[in-house]
C-alpha cells in the first residue's frame, strides 16, 4: 500500500510538473504571438513608408524630367534663332554680294 501511495504522490507530482511546463509553453505561446503581432505591423509601417519614399522620389524624378525638357526646348529653341539670325546674315551677305555685282556690272568695273 505503501508503494501504491508513493506511485500516487509521485504520478500527482509528474502531473504537476507536466501541468507547470503546458503553462510555461502556453505562456510563451503568447508572448511569440504578440510578438508576430509587432513584427507584422512594423512590416506593414515600413511597407508604407517605403511606397511613400518611393513616390517622393519618384517625384522628384519627374520634376527633374520636365526641369530637363525645359532646358533642352530652351536650348533647342535658342540654337533655332541662332540658326535663322545665320540664315538671315548669309541672305543679306548674298544680297549684298548681288548689288555690288550689279553696281560693277553697269559701272563697268
Amino acid at each position: 500500500m505503501i508503494t501504491c501511495c508513493l506511485m500516487v504522490s509521485e504520478l500527482k507530482v509528474v502531473s504537476q510538473q507536466k501541468e507547470a511546463e503546458v503553462s510555461e509553453l502556453k505562456v510563451k505561446i503568447d508572448e511569440l504571438q504578440v510578438t508576430a503581432g509587432r513584427e507584422a505591423k512594423s512590416r506593414e509601417e515600413l511597407q508604407l513608408h517605403y511606397q511613400q519614399r518611393l513616390r517622393e522620389k519618384q517625384a522628384e524624378l519627374d520634376h527633374y524630367r520636365r526641369l530637363d525638357m525645359m532646358v533642352f526646348e530652351s536650348s533647342f529653341l535658342s540654337a533655332s534663332v541662332k540658326y535663322c539670325n545665320l540664315c538671315m546674315f548669309q541672305q543679306m551677305f548674298l544680297e549684298c554680294i548681288f548689288a555690288r555685282q550689279v553696281i560693277f556690272y553697269f559701272c563697268g568695273i
